[in-house]
């Protein structure tokens, strides 16, 4: 993306921010609702994404979890409100599963598991003693209808201000891709030791831009059907694109291994460039299509195969849903000791921290990512509203110093939606900003919410890190169990997963995989790009003995890599340090050097599509097995 690009988007989500809090304060005051700061952290939530789709699809997100999670805390409050026992355990029952709905699942529908849970516990927390049903309704009520307004006020700037299409926003992500595809297949196709780090740096951006491309594809169907024409095409060359990176990896050694054998580096590269060339046509033909609407409406439906990424690690999933869990009621005991009477900020941060951690899938909060929003949400909150305003009862110049900070507080964590303090800071601000027609000046109130707060923070940064995650071990032996089982479902005829279903169950063991081993990148890089192209290669090739079109020693070659990849899936695991190969690691090697070897021959002789697929194969189960063995 070009530099003049970048400052567009950045002035759109700050003034857009800004415009969608002056609208929905002005119609907060003129309803005379009560909790202005709800819109306003509906827009804080929102307002970093830029493209109307997505906002569109986060507002649905946010509204179903809303009211899913209002009412659950309603029937909770009205049910066992002279019950504590009873009504804590319901609502550690209600956050457990909302936690581990949110750990599970990306993209919207954790959002919106993420707002269930969090207005469930509001709920519960300020109508806690209170029995008029007629009055827990109305708070409910209330909730809902002021974030509906907060969407309404975004979804109208973000109409006035620099609309941005959904299908160019998607177009642009698509150009990016294609970018950053040209830049693997440079470094790919001219090794060098010295550009390993620039190789994995750019490969894992690839893979990341790849995702958010995905996510805008999807929501950009829901606004605009012109696009779920042509859904599947555009998942399908993703998915393409997934095995060409994975191809390029193992291009990357060979030719960095062969570089004596100049021959077969050139048909190794040929065969290479064959397939990039394609993709990289079909990619033009996608950017083609996303500018010309005229073509796009008469293109051919094929839509894709939605569904939701899914972590599919319960293990994860029980650790971060317990904590979340032990957390409210660490909060709640918190509560109950101190008889405070803000408790129930106290039990809201308690939640509200554990469920960001779920939903920015950190394994850890450090600490100072906990003291530094809170510091400085205190000092902006305090100068704007008693150094700056408090000689004046005008609320409009509160409005005007007030709504820029939070529309920057917005546009700094667009800036870095991984950043933690960036989005404590934003969540925190608009809670904290007393939004009344005139303001009303109340230090030690605030001084009191922070510390309450603050509490609730250190309760689950406390829980986070006491239950938190499961050791590296285990989550690795759990997510590579669960990719030998994705590789099993490749090789039986009886299996009925897809090419798309396996990418995307994998995609996310690959994240996480990394994320488990930052200090060895480039190893469990190129270990997890071997045995995912394995299972993609495999399932091009299943049904490969019925072939009518295929040679008997194309066959005969296929069912001796099958026999290897049988015993790949059995015995997958990453090598440990220190680990040294066996006697008959180094004959199973031997074994897999020779079957490609043969396969990289057929290929050379014939140049056929499925002589090159099972060159492919043959190649990346001979590099996993070296990978997983080294010295084999």
């Amino acid at each position: 993306m070009n530099l003049p690009d970048q400052y567009h988007l950045h002035l759109t989500v700050f003034f857009r921010s800004l415009l969608a809090g002056l609208i929905a304060v002005s119609a907060i005051f003129a309803l005379n609702l009560p909790h202005a700061s709800w819109a306003m952290l509906t827009i804080a939530l929102l307002g970093f994404k830029v493209e109307v789709g997505s906002i569109y699809v986060k507002a649905i997100a946010r509204i179903v979890g809303t009211i899913a999670g209002g009412v659950t805390g309603a029937l909770i409050t009205i049910t066992f409100s002279v019950y504590p026992l009873l009504l804590i355990g319901s609502l550690s029952l209600v956050i457990l599963l909302c936690a581990s709905f949110t750990s599970r699942y990306q993209g919207m529908a954790g959002y919106g598991g993420f707002l269930a849970g969090n207005t469930c516990v509001l709920v519960v927390a300020e109508n806690l003693g209170t029995t008029d049903i007629y009055a827990i309704g109305y708070f409910t009520l209330y909730r809902i209808s002021e974030i509906c307004l907060g969407i309404v006020a975004l979804l109208m700037s973000s109409f006035l201000i620099w609309p941005s299409s959904s299908r160019m926003q998607l177009n642009r992500a698509i150009v990016e891709l294609r970018s950053m595809l040209a830049q693997v297949a440079d470094l790919a196709e001219h090794p060098r030791d010295d550009n390993a780090h620039t190789f994995v740096v750019v490969h894992t951006q690839l893979h990341q831009v790849m995702l958010d491309a995905d996510q805008q594809r999807y929501y950009t169907t829901f606004i605009d059907h012109r696009i779920g024409r042509i859904s599947g095409y555009v998942q399908t060359v993703m998915l393409e694109i997934l095995n060409q990176v994975a191809a390029f990896v193992m291009l990357r050694r060979i030719l960095l291994r062969n570089q004596d054998s100049p021959q077969k580096c050139i048909v190794v590269r040929e065969a290479f460039a064959k397939n990039y060339h394609q993709l990289d046509n079909q990619l033009e033909d996608i950017i083609e299509l996303l500018s010309n609407p005229e073509r796009l409406r008469s293109y051919p439906p094929q839509p894709g195969q939605e569904s939701l990424l899914d972590l599919r690690n319960h293990r994860v999933s029980f650790y971060r849903s317990l904590t979340a869990m032990l957390a409210l009621c660490l909060g709640f005991t918190l509560w109950v000791v101190t008889e405070t009477p803000t408790g129930s900020m106290v039990l809201i941060g308690s939640v509200v921290v554990t469920m960001s951690r779920i939903l920015a899938r950190a394994p850890h909060i450090p600490f100072v990512h906990i003291v530094s929003p809170f510091v400085m949400v205190f000092v902006t909150v305090f100068v704007a509203e008693y150094v700056l305003v408090i000689q004046t009862t005008s609320f409009w110049l509160f409005c005007l110093i007030c709504m820029p900070i939070q529309a920057l507080a917005v546009w700094n964590f667009y800036r870095d939606p991984t950043n933690l303090t960036s989005m404590f800071y934003m969540f925190l601000f608009p809670l904290m900003m007393p939004i009344n027609n005139t303001p009303d000046y109340q230090p030690t109130e605030l001084f009191n919410n922070l510390l309450a707060l603050f509490m609730g923070f250190l309760a689950g940064y406390v829980c986070i890190e006491l239950v938190g995650n499961p050791d590296q071990t285990r989550l690795a032996r759990d997510y590579i169990d669960s990719l030998a089982r994705l590789i099993h479902q490749t090789m039986t005829q009886k299996s009925s997963i897809t090419a798309a279903a396996f990418r995307q169950q994998v995609m996310p063991l690959n994240f996480e995989m990394l994320s488990l081993y930052p200090e060895n990148q480039e190893t469990v890089l190129n270990w997890m790009d071997t045995a995912t192209t394995i299972g993609s290669a495999n399932l091009k090739l299943r049904g490969l003995e019925q072939n009518p079109q295929a040679q008997e020693e194309s066959k005969a070659l296929y069912q001796k890599v099958q026999e290897q990849i049988n015993y790949l899936a059995n015995h997958l695991h990453l090598p440990e340090s220190g680990e040294t190969a066996s006697s008959d690691d180094r004959v199973r090697q031997a074994a897999m050097d020779d079957i490609f070897d043969r396969s990289w021959k057929l290929y050379s002789d014939r140049k056929t599509s499925l002589d090159l697929d099972l060159m492919l194969l043959c190649g990346a189960v001979r590099r996993h097995h070296l990978l997983s063995h080294p010295g084999a």
